[in-house]
């Protein structure tokens, strides 16, 4: 029987105790991440909720801007993974125009629910990080989703009314995210907004990206 690779080999000791203190630092940044911004947050109040030391929150993470780009990573390559899975081409052979669009708004409504947090902080420093590979990573990860769900529609362009499907796809891609941006991320500082569940969002979502794009 082979060797167990390296990447497969168990944890020693102190790395499994190292991995368990990084869960427990990144569990509580998300937990205060619920009631403040990331900006508000400071490295002792996560140490304090965490349970660890300020110099334990360091020995893992060298700065809490390296904290927010492991939360970077980690929730963007999962939500891509996971997007790869559900908007296959071979998975939506049979399926037509509008459920291929229900299938995006419903998986980016759930991904924006559950990652909500993170989520607020990468559109905020999207539009402001200096951070080249920050930008890149935003960059390909919307590449990514937003080409996968264009080619899916592509596909199916004879269901498309619209004289020009790729404008009425980008136009709706852009309704879409703006909405779900007000409604999802920072819906606190919509209060006048009328209250919708995440099924009704998904609901009135298609419906508006499916009027634009004439189906």
């Amino acid at each position: 029987m082979p060797a167990a690779s390296p990447t497969h080999a168990p944890l020693h000791p102190q790395q499994e105790r190292s991995r368990q203190t990084a869960e427990r630092i990144t569990a509580a940044a998300l937990a205060l991440l619920e009631r403040k911004s990331f900006a508000e947050l400071t490295v002792s109040e996560i140490a304090r909720k965490a349970g660890v030391s300020v110099g334990g929150f360091y020995a893992r993470f060298p700065s809490k801007q390296a904290l927010l780009q492991y939360f970077d990573a980690t929730i963007v390559e999962g939500i891509l993974e996971r997007a790869g899975r559900e908007l296959d081409s071979e998975r939506l052979t049979e399926a037509d125009a509008r459920t291929v669009v229900t299938t995006y708004i419903r998986l980016a409504v759930t991904m924006f629910r559950r990652h909500r947090p993170v989520l607020q902080q990468v559109a905020l420093r999207s539009r402001t990080s200096t951070d080249p590979a920050f930008k890149q990573r935003i960059r390909d990860a919307n590449a990514f989703l937003h080409g996968r769900f264009r080619a899916l529609l592509e596909e199916r362009r004879a269901e498309l009314g619209h004289p020009e499907p790729r404008v009425a796809i980008d136009l709706g891609l852009t309704f879409v995210s703006a909405t779900m941006r007000e409604y999802v991320l920072f819906a606190e500082f919509r209060p006048d907004f009328a209250p919708l569940s995440d099924a009704r969002l998904v609901r009135e979502l298609g419906h508006g990206f499916l009027e634009a794009g004439a189906f």
